[in-house]
């Protein structure tokens, strides 16, 4: 997705799929889920009866656990059915504000579907 401005007279042009700037992870990635947010209700307008389902991978990985709360909030509020896909890191501040997780825990080459928040240190296999 690309934002082209004028000003003074000159067009400019930026790249919203590529990191602007100096700010932090969390301030470039904002943007992006506000711009997801807007998208996901175009695609699916409050009037209309539909599934309202939305998959986000890696998702609020650079956001703080405010911003995630917000976004998890917006897309409730809106009546979005989300799978979230996050790093172990991050599933605690998602996971705190959802009804339904599924953890996926790997040893070696096998991976167990586990119903609920699992931390890296509880889960083992004897």
């Amino acid at each position: 997705m690309q934002i082209r401005s004028r000003q003074d007279g000159e067009e400019t042009e930026a790249n919203l799929s590529k990191k602007q700037g100096s700010a932090s992870n969390g301030e470039k990635q904002t943007p992006y889920f506000i711009i997801l947010a807007a998208s996901l209700l175009q695609c699916y307008p409050k009037n209309v009866s539909c599934a309202r389902l939305a998959f986000i991978d890696e998702a609020f990985s650079a956001l703080s656990r405010e911003r995630i709360e917000q976004m998890v909030r917006f897309f409730e509020d809106n009546k979005f059915q989300v799978i979230y896909a996050a790093p172990p890191e991050k599933i605690d501040s998602i996971g705190s504000h959802i009804n339904s997780t599924i953890s996926l825990c790997m040893k070696g080459k096998y991976t167990w579907a586990i119903e609920g928040l699992v931390k890296s240190d509880e889960f083992s296999v004897d």
